[in-house]
């Protein structure tokens, strides 16, 4: 019988029995498990580090982006490791060639770094900045949907639009295919901040059809940072 609650906390868990840690969105925690293998990997390190970093690095870190590439649907090719989602996407941005007069296009509910990461975009770059008011509380995803494709339609110099998987604040699964679908029509790149996906619903990425996917595993898989 699986096993939930305090009871589970206490066999897999570091956290501190004494608080109730509900902020799992921002830091995510790992298991003891997964904390002992990756001290493992650093005791291997520090006890020889010439072997460590000469011969045996590269293979683990292939080892492991097979791994997380199985798990979100991706080919190994694909699969780069950043620090967090917002570093993943702060990466694609400062790599696209954008000129004088392009845009970005984001939502009411884009999370705050990424709306500082564009509009530094638009500071230093001369991007055009474009905003999605969503309404809350939201009735139907046609809401989205259309105010997506008014904006769009009307700014056809867009070039990257920036789409959630998961909301931040508030929290909710956006309708990602039809949004990508969407973009896809007027020739505009998709990026996903899908910060908060693994582990909480499937993935497969290369049959989503977006450009970009950024990710994080420490947030809902209980992984190590």
């Amino acid at each position: 019988m699986a096993v939930f609650g305090r009871a589970l906390m206490k066999k897999e868990f570091m956290l501190d029995s004494s608080k109730t840690f509900l902020n799992q969105g921002s830091y995510g925690n790992a298991p003891r498990r997964v904390i002992e293998c990756r001290t493992g990997y650093i005791r291997m390190m520090e006890e020889s580090p010439d072997d460590y970093f000469r011969w045996k690095n590269e293979d683990f870190w292939l080892s492991m982006v097979q791994t997380v590439a199985e798990f979100i649907g991706s080919d190994p090719q694909n699969v780069v490791f950043v620090q967090n989602t917002t570093t993943g996407i702060n990466a694609v941005i400062r790599s696209l060639n954008f000129e004088k007069g392009d845009g970005i296009l984001i939502n009411s509910w884009t999370y705050g770094n990424v709306k500082n990461i564009c509009a530094y975009a638009a500071d230093t770059r001369h991007v055009d900045l474009y905003y999605v008011d969503i309404p809350f509380p939201l009735k139907s995803v046609d809401q989205i949907l259309t105010a997506y494709e008014e904006k769009l339609s009307k700014h056809q110099n867009i070039k990257l639009a920036i789409v959630d998987y998961i909301s931040s604040m508030p929290p909710a699964l956006m309708p990602v295919k039809e949004m990508i679908a969407l973009c896809r029509k007027y020739d505009t790149l998709v990026l996903i901040d899908g910060a908060h996906t693994p582990g909480q619903l499937p993935l497969h990425l290369d049959q989503l059809g977006a450009d970009f996917y950024a990710g994080a595993l420490i947030l809902c898989t209980v992984n190590s940072p």
